[in-house]
């Protein structure tokens, strides 16, 4: 990835003002490849720009079995990306869930760990006093992945079918939620999503370029996931000319916002990006 990549998200912090009025920052962090570069892109630009805004990195190691092994010692690698972004000068606040591993082959392993982590942060973001603004690695190939269940969900028809009404399954709804770059919460916090026009591709090339430590340990239930499969086809493709903004034409804006009710939501849990 070069320097076209980068300056797309720069742009998009511009264009879209994900950082607009911001005071306190709180990036989900998970170590994986997209998190880091969204951790690196914005940690570069406030100290670029000189931003006094207040940065919290949140990681929760879940599950367990992708940052330590079996005998709970931390894999290599993830004693590495801690390293390596204590000499950045950014902490990582670190929580290491009190549940179960997932069991090989289990296939509602994707449900658990959504639950597991999202009951997590949804706990710790309520305890924010001040409204705060939360960053998510979602990237173009999450996008896609969204917009093609979207589409099978809505038989080929999103802006016929995407309505703010009971109709709309609650599912359904979360995925146009992820379409957002950015996203006003009902209790005035705010999501951005800075890499919704890069791809993993490129996200790899540059954090491998850079020698950016990432996590690479393999969830155990990896090969049974939809959008891992479907980004390794988004992969093979290699260079095509979809962006982000191909896709919110193709659904129609009109559509997106009316994503906006949160009525998929339960219990004031607005953190929907597991």
């Amino acid at each position: 990835m070069g320097t076209d990549t980068k300056e797309k998200i720069i742009n998009n912090i511009e264009k879209y003002e994900l950082l607009h009025k911001t005071e306190k920052l709180v990036v989900l962090f998970s170590g994986g490849k997209d998190a880091t570069f969204v951790l690196e892109q914005i940690v570069n630009y406030l100290r670029t720009n000189c931003l006094q805004i207040d940065l919290d990195v949140i990681l929760v190691a879940y599950p367990l079995h992708t940052y330590f092994d079996t005998n709970n010692k931390e894999w290599e690698v993830f004693s590495s990306i801690k390293k390596f972004w204590a000499s950045m000068g950014v902490y990582i606040k670190c929580i290491i869930p009190e549940a179960d591993d997932l069991k090989d082959g289990d296939l509602n392993g994707c449900q658990i760990c959504k639950n597991v982590r999202k009951g997590i942060i949804d706990n710790i973001l309520r305890k924010y006093e001040e409204n705060i603004t939360i960053v998510t690695g979602y990237t173009l190939f999450d996008a896609l992945a969204y917009l093609n269940m979207i589409l099978l969900s809505t038989k080929l028809q999103p802006n016929k079918n995407i309505e703010k009404d009971k109709k709309t399954p609650d599912k359904l709804k979360n995925f146009v939620h992820k379409m957002h770059i950015k996203e006003y919460l009902p209790n005035n916090n705010i999501m951005i999503r800075p890499l919704l026009t890069a791809k993993e591709t490129e996200i790899k090339d540059y954090l491998d370029s850079k020698k950016i430590p990432y996590l690479n340990t393999e969830c155990k239930i990896a090969k049974f996931k939809y959008k891992r499969l479907y980004f390794n086809a988004l992969s093979i493709l290699g260079e095509y000319p979809t962006e982000y903004e191909d896709v919110l034409n193709f659904l129609n804006i009109d559509a997106i916002s009316k994503s906006g009710d949160f009525s998929d939501i339960e219990n004031d849990q607005y953190f929907i990006d597991c």
